[in-house]
């Protein structure tokens, strides 16, 4: 397998192979949330996670039949619990492959050794990629460690202005702006444009107490339609301003917001507190 890229990732196709066929089974994805949604499986995947599931199964079952049998049952269920769980959560990681590091198991296993790698007691120290920056009050900076040097990064939601029915004169206007803003990031600032398609969230109205029962009638009939919507969709979109300084940060950021006022995107909002907390949770986890 390819190793990945420090920018563009794995530059390996996972279609490439017939080993690495994209599959998709349904009853497992599916019920995992958004970590089936994000992870693929491949048939050399699910090939090796099937070995992997069987063959401690198989080894337990061998030493139970051979070795202390049924009688010493209420003695060992303990471990033997251990070992199936185990065994299931080691299928998982095989079972899944990361589209961009590749085996979702080695990721896995970078990640625990990213989490003690950095501390000479070998004591489990949580890895935390960003934390608010103690400069910024608002907790609308996030700080962060890369390659040994801090980095400071605000995240800004935007909603673009470019649309189906924009006219030409509008659209070189726009490109003129977007290279202004792009010119004034400098070389020590780089911005990320992160799209995310996500699931609308049904959020029921209230009411007043003396609404009529017409009024709530229609109202349960918008809640129906909405919800029979299988495929409806949102897309977000959000902008990662990255400095090295929490100073020129918060000038980058104060100077992009002014390339916004003049049409480049319709609305924009400077994330903060516990917004920001789960924007950053929900793109990166």
């Amino acid at each position: 397998m390819a190793q990945p890229r420090e920018y563009s990732g794995n530059k390996m196709s996972l279609r490439s192979s017939a080993g690495d066929q994209i599959h998709r089974i349904e009853s497992i994805s599916g019920n995992l949330g958004s970590i089936g949604d994000t992870l693929v499986s491949t048939m050399k995947s699910i090939i090796l996670s099937i070995v992997v599931l069987a063959l401690p199964n198989i080894f337990m079952i061998f030493i139970f039949m051979y070795g202390s049998g049924i009688k010493n049952l209420k003695h060992t269920w303990i471990p033997i619990l251990m070992v199936v769980i185990g065994s299931i959560l080691m299928f998982l990681n095989v079972f899944f492959v990361n589209p961009s590091r590749g085996s979702q198991l080695l990721v896995s296993f970078d990640y625990w050794r990213k989490l003690i790698a950095d501390n000479h007691k070998r004591e489990l120290v949580k890895y935390t990629p960003y934390r608010f920056a103690r400069q910024d009050a608002s907790r609308a900076s996030l700080e962060s460690v890369y390659k040994g040097h801090k980095r400071y990064t605000a995240v800004i939601k935007v909603h673009g202005t470019v649309s189906q029915t924009s006219f030409d004169n509008d659209l070189t206007q726009l490109a003129v702006i977007n290279r202004n803003s792009l010119r004034a990031l400098e070389r020590t600032t780089v911005r990320t444009t992160i799209n995310v398609i996500g699931k609308p969230a049904i959020v029921p109205k209230t009411i007043a107490r003396n609404a009529t029962p017409g009024m709530e009638q229609r109202l349960s009939e918008i809640t129906r339609t909405v919800n029979n919507i299988r495929n409806a969709q949102t897309l977000d979109t959000y902008l990662m301003i990255d400095s090295p300084t929490w100073t020129e940060l918060q000038k980058k950021v104060n100077n992009q917001i002014v390339f916004f006022r003049q049409g480049l995107v319709v609305t924009a909002q400077v994330l903060a507190g516990d917004e920001l907390k789960e924007t950053i949770h929900k793109l990166f986890t």
